[in-house]
């Protein structure tokens, strides 16, 4: 499953299209999100972002 996500970098908005089923890494735990070392299919590398842990996990 792939899902859009838009992070602010220097004050410009910069759009993400992440594989869920490319997640190579997790990290800290906050709340509902978990840090994610997700594929990016914009930028062709595995990039981490914060993710509602209800997306991957089972």
């Amino acid at each position: 499953m792939k899902i859009d996500k838009t992070t602010t970098v220097d004050g410009k908005t910069v759009k993400h299209v992440l594989e869920l089923a490319e997640i190579d890494s997790l990290d800290d735990i906050s709340g509902d999100e978990q840090q994610v070392l997700v594929w990016c299919d914009i930028h062709q590398k595995h990039e981490w972002h914060w993710l509602e842990r209800s997306l991957f996990e089972r």
